[in-house]
């Protein structure tokens, strides 16, 4: 998703709205050393929790099939947001030697605060929100369905917890248990915040796709086996031909 960052000094506006003086203190504390610290304090303010949550979902990576679930923008470009944080050109030939410095050194500690928070989002259990979790059971599929599949289906199913624990728990007792199976979790990563995705519009979507690849193949296979069947009977009228014909040239015997 493409996203216009429009800037006013001293206001910004940040998908699709203006941003308080606030936010953008915050956003430029981002940029710091001290960032990711300050990130995880202001993560604990029930006050600016949800905007620092929008920003991770913003700039982490979003998987591209799960960009069209989200509700804000997301994979944004940070050099060029922080270009508009700073009132910097997005041109580097408009640049100073100094303008580009700053830029440059702004963007790598905004990356950096962005991905260790992110990090220690998916590696503790500090927080206590709920957060969305990319769940891989493409092998429970193989697992509890005999028929060989050649689908890679539930590869990103879409739980909620409050930590990687919890969502592999949820799998293992709610999905794998009825199944009988141990372990129906390949992998389990960190997407971010159900406030800004339509995660059941992306399960029933996933469940569909995986139900609409079984249908094809049994109508692939039906009408191989409608061939098999004809075939079979051409097989049975050259060999009653043959038969006779070896009778009639060779005889009885």
């Amino acid at each position: 998703m493409t996203m216009e960052f429009k800037v006013k000094y001293p206001s910004l506006t940040f998908n699709n709205r203006q941003l308080s003086k606030k936010e953008i203190r915050i956003l430029k504390d981002m940029t710091t050393t001290s960032g990711p610290g300050k990130t995880w304090l202001a993560l604990q303010n029930p006050k600016y929790s949800k905007f620092i949550h929008e920003v991770l979902v913003s700039f982490s990576f979003v998987p591209r099939k799960l960009e069209r679930y989200g509700n804000v923008g997301t994979n944004l470009p940070i050099k060029d947001f922080c270009a508009a944080l700073f009132c910097i050109s997005r041109s580097w030939n408009e640049r100073s030697r100094g303008e580009d410095q700053k830029l440059t050194y702004r963007t790598n500690r905004f990356e950096e605060t962005i991905s260790s928070t992110q990090y220690r989002i998916s590696n503790s259990e500090e927080l206590g929100h709920n957060f969305l979790w990319i769940i891989d059971m493409h092998q429970l599929v193989e697992q509890a369905i005999p028929h060989r599949s050649r689908g890679y289906y539930l590869n990103d199913y879409l739980l909620i917890a409050k930590n990687k624990q919890e969502a592999h728990s949820l799998a293992l007792t709610i999905i794998g248990g009825p199944l009988g199976l141990e372990n129906p979790v390949n992998s389990c990563r960190l997407l971010g915040s159900p406030d800004f995705f339509d995660y059941n519009s992306h399960n029933s979507n996933q469940i569909a796709a995986m139900l609409k690849g079984f249908d094809k193949d049994i109508l692939e296979k039906r009408e191989d086996l409608i061939k098999a069947e004809e075939n079979q009977e051409k097989a049975n009228y050259v060999s009653a031909i043959i038969s006779q014909a070896g009778l009639m040239i060779n005889g009885p015997g």
